[in-house]
């Protein structure tokens, strides 16, 4: 038993290794599939953001943004169905962390044209955090 005590600190550097692995993989993935988008390669990109919305689970600001471009993409390529569930996934992830979904670090094209697609599907839909979407229907009048 004394033998694996001397292991167990490299078998934990490698199980940390592996995962902070898998994360740079995903983050990859979601940052390829995000040029794909810009370049005007739609299709392709959903796969690559598809792939990287799983890794990403523990990550929301960044799974929010790889949900956004997959919306995106999807839309474009006339998947509707995709895109709506998508941006399901996109309102779940709101929903459980509000200050983490407003895509401040998504380009403007996938913001602006995420933000269209979803005030298209859910009327009054906003990002930013919960307090500014509470102060924005306090401002209107509606509670």
């Amino acid at each position: 038993m004394h033998r694996w005590t001397r292991w167990m600190p490299a078998a934990g550097f490698l199980v940390f290794a592996a995962v902070a692995g898998a994360s740079d993989f995903y983050e990859g993935q979601m940052r390829a599939g995000e040029q794909a988008l810009a370049a005007g390669r739609a299709a392709e990109s959903i796969d690559a953001l598809r792939v990287a919305s799983f890794g990403l689970l523990e990550k929301p600001a960044l799974l929010s943004e790889c949900l956004a471009s997959l919306a995106v993409a999807q839309s474009r390529t006339h998947r509707a169905a995709e895109a709506d569930a998508t941006l399901q996934r996109f309102r779940a992830v709101q929903a459980l962390f509000p200050a983490q979904t407003s895509l401040s670090a998504a380009s403007a094209d996938v913001r602006t044209a995420f933000e269209a697609f979803a005030r298209q599907r859910i009327p009054g839909f906003a990002l930013g955090n919960a307090s500014d979407r509470q102060a924005r229907r306090e401002g209107s009048g509606s509670r």
